[in-house]
């Protein structure tokens, strides 16, 4: 089965996962080492896990970056540097509600085409660039991108 986990995810967290292609890798999102540890026990179980995170490092990737691994993928979505102030031509982050970042994001889960998601970032596509309401139940947001959410991971 193939997984995507969608929250901050530090490459120091996985690069063990990913051996040597982890080399020169972006820096990814740090905070949340548990979302490694999830990875890691999804991998452990025979899953195809895709993690996809937004990249905080200080120059930043300005497309998305993918690393892979035998059986991880990680996606690394740009995120604008500064959540309230502007950035040269860009607002902060937070005034539009993320909204380049929501788009990065959704775009990677789509395109990944996982059986699952498990977003830790749930929130940020509950509305979309066009503000436009999203489902926002785990169970709705999931069938808004063709995954089954009856399918078990665990025995």
């Amino acid at each position: 089965m193939k997984v995507a986990i969608v929250g901050p995810i530090a490459m120091e967290n996985v690069a063990h996962l990913l051996g040597a292609s982890a080399a020169g890798a972006p820096r990814g999102y740090t905070g949340a080492p548990i979302l490694a540890t999830l990875i890691e026990s999804m991998l452990d179980r025979g899953h195809v896990v895709v993690g996809i995170t937004t990249d905080v490092g200080p120059d930043g990737v300005k497309a998305p970056v993918a690393v892979r691994g035998e059986r991880l993928e990680m996606i690394y979505c740009p995120q604008r540097p500064r959540a309230f102030l502007p950035h040269g031509d860009s607002v902060g982050r937070a005034v539009d509600l993320f909204a380049s970042e929501r788009r990065f994001l959704c775009a990677a889960i789509k395109e990944s085409k996982p059986d699952v998601v498990h977003a830790h970032w749930l929130k940020w596509c509950t509305h979309d660039q066009h503000g436009l309401h999203r489902p926002s139940t785990p169970a709705a947001w999931a069938k808004s991108f063709g995954v089954q959410r009856e399918k078990a991971l665990l025995p």
